[in-house]
Parts: C-alpha cells; sequence; structure tokens
C-alpha cells in the first residue's frame, strides 16, 4: 500500500489552464473517486499522476517521493483505461503477461502470477482466448487483470465502466471494490457518473472546471454541500433549485410562498435546495401542474410547473402514486431540509 499526496498541482496548455492548484492526500490503501462533467479535469488529473500528462507546476508524491520527473513504469502504478488497450493479436493470457515478460521476470513466476489472478477474476477459462472473442465486460477484467499482475503500488482507472451496458456495470463496479478491499492497494477512480462514485469511494473529489469543489465521504458531500454545483451534480435525481425571496413571515417562490422557519436567519433573495425526496405531501402550502411523469417502479418522479416560476420542481413520491399530466399537485417542503445558495457566488449560506 501507498500514500498519494498532491500539492498545488497546475496543468496548463500553452496560456490555458486547465488545472487550478489541486491538492490531495490519499492514505494507504484508501479508494478516492475522481468525479464531475466532462471536460472538468478528471481525466488530465489521473494521467498526470500516471506520467502520461506532464506537470506544469506542484509535485506528485507516492510514498513521500517526488515522481514528477519518473517514467510511467518507475512509479509502481497500473492503469486500467477505458478502451481495455488490450493487444488483439495476444491471447488473455499472454496479454495479462506481456507486462511481467518486459520486467525480465522468469517464466515460473509469471504463469504463476497470471493463474492465479485469472482466478480471482474468473477468467481462467478465457486464457487461450484473443479479445475479440470476449465479451465488454470479460476484456475488462482481462485489463484489471494485467494491471493486478504487476502487484502495483497504485491501481488508476480511467471511467473502465462506461463502455458497459447498466446491468453489468453494477456487476463490475461490485467486483471492483470487492477486489479493490481485498487487495488492498491505494486506487484512484475516474468517472462522470455520480451514482458509480457514491457507491465505489471511500472519499469523493468533486472537480469542477480544474478546482477541486469539494473533498469528503459520499455522505458528507451529499448531506452538507459547499456550494450550488456540488449539490446538484451529487444526487440522482438532482436538487431541485428555486428562486426566492426570505422575509421576516414568509419565503416568496414566485406568485406564493411558505412561512419562514425559524431556523433560517438569512433574509433576501437567494437560491433555495431541496432534493426530490425531502418534500412533505401531507401539507399543501404549495402547489403545481405536473408536467410529466416517470414511474421507476419503486417511486414516481412528478415534474411540476409552479405558476411565474421558471424552474420546474421534481418531487419523489411513492410508486403507487396515481398523478395525470395537467393536474394541480398540492405539496410543500421538509423545511428541515432546505439549503440555501448565494445568487452571485452559488456559495452555500448557512
Amino acid at each position: 500500500m501507498s500514500t498519494i499526496n498532491m500539492q498545488q498541482l497546475k496543468k496548463s496548455y500553452q496560456d490555458t489552464e486547465v488545472i487550478h492548484g489541486i491538492n490531495i492526500d490519499i492514505e494507504e490503501g484508501e479508494f478516492i473517486v475522481l468525479v464531475g462533467p466532462s471536460g472538468c479535469g478528471k481525466s488530465t488529473l489521473l494521467r498526470m499522476v500516471a506520467g502520461l500528462e506532464s506537470i506544469t507546476s506542484g509535485e506528485v508524491k507516492i510514498d513521500d517521493k517526488v515522481v514528477n520527473d519518473l517514467e510511467p513504469k518507475d512509479r509502481g502504478i497500473s492503469m486500467v483505461f477505458q478502451n481495455y488497450a488490450l493487444y488483439p493479436h495476444m491471447t488473455v493470457y499472454d496479454n495479462m503477461a506481456y507486462g511481467l515478460k518486459l520486467m525480465k521476470m522468469p517464466k515460473d513466476e509469471i504463469d504463476k502470477r497470471v493463474q492465479d489472478v485469472a482466478k480471482l477474476l474468473q477468467i481462467q477459462d478465457y486464457l487461450q482466448r484473443r479479445p475479440s472473442k470476449l465479451s465488454g465486460g470479460q476484456r475488462q477484467r482481462v485489463a484489471m487483470g494485467r494491471a493486478i499482475v504487476r502487484d502495483p503500488k497504485v491501481f488508476l482507472f480511467d471511467e473502465p465502466l462506461s463502455n458497459l451496458d447498466a446491468k453489468l456495470r453494477v456487476q463490475m463496479r461490485m467486483q471492483i471494490k470487492t477486489l479493490q478491499q481485498k487487495l488492498a492497494v491505494t486506487t484512484i477512480y475516474v468517472t462522470h457518473d455520480q451514482v458509480e462514485a457514491m457507491t465505489m469511494a471511500d472519499r469523493l473529489v468533486v472537480l469542477n472546471n480544474g478546482i477541486a469543489a469539494q473533498i469528503g465521504t459520499p455522505m458528507e458531500i451529499y448531506d452538507d454541500p459547499k456550494d450550488q454545483f456540488v449539490a446538484g451534480f451529487i444526487g440522482s435525481p438532482a436538487m431541485n433549485f428555486l428562486d426566492c425571496e426570505v422575509c421576516d413571515e414568509s419565503i416568496k417562490i414566485g406568485q406564493q410562498s411558505i412561512a419562514t422557519p425559524t431556523h433560517v436567519t438569512q433574509r433576501g433573495k437567494i437560491v433555495l435546495g431541496i432534493r426530490p425526496e425531502h418534500f412533505n405531501q401531507s401539507v399543501s402550502d404549495l402547489q403545481g401542474t405536473v408536467q410529466m411523469i416517470e414511474k421507476l417502479g419503486s417511486n414516481v418522479l412528478l415534474y411540476l410547473k409552479m405558476e411565474n416560476s421558471e424552474q420546474p420542481v421534481v418531487i419523489q413520491c411513492d410508486g403507487q402514486l396515481d398523478a395525470k399530466i395537467g393536474a394541480v399537485y398540492p405539496f410543500s417542503f421538509n423545511t428541515e431540509k432546505l439549503y440555501f445558495f448565494d445568487t452571485n457566488t452559488q456559495q452555500r449560506i448557512y
């Protein structure tokens, strides 16, 4: 197991800075997930740790050793790519053994490692096949096996499940997390899928435009987002945001209002945030017209249009709810679960 320290990491392409001074300390055996929308810099940051991208300024340390100028092969890392990156002319066995052969490892040791890892990943029956004869999930396990046989200090995963179907993604993320816990190898995992991030991570790093917007455990970030971007990105369905005005007696939302809770001390025009599961459907302070219904089995999502409010409201209801498009639906907020954000800075108001 190894520690990883990123100190004031910056990356520029000519005059354009894409990573803006990121600091992350990763403990031994920790599973860290870099999550964010496309273009936020998560894959670039991972490739800087791997040595596949140069570092403009700052330091990457693995076990307190600065590795900025080391070749990727000398950093003690193994990387699993989105497109598997397997050699199509080689068998599964040769794909997994190739890196060990380059390291001049004895044949007996190579065979033992390949056989052991193949058994661990349940691909021992495919060792003489070529990648073209494998399914997507099998190819991904081969790519993981090739990384594991090297016995690395650090695993790096760059969106490894994005090419798989939904059911297989669930199976593979469970397998990756179980393997990581069993092998106890420090891991950095990149994904744009926040559900994947929430279910796999020991800690999340939420990236936004090359900045670490927030770092914490999945539930810390879910329950206590620091700004509007993090609040809207983490959680599915996403948090509702409504422009409102908080007065002494009421919170005005368009033409409607609710009584101002005693614990809300902020006044003025701000953004109110509330998650779809935090509505109170037994109280009817507000109402909206049903514009769309998503039936998901155990629950139903109602998309409501409030009068004189541009933003739709999404409410998560019990799956047995019988609602119709165009109907007027009454609701209220669970006021203990309200979030408030500054309209200009998007920072959380506590």
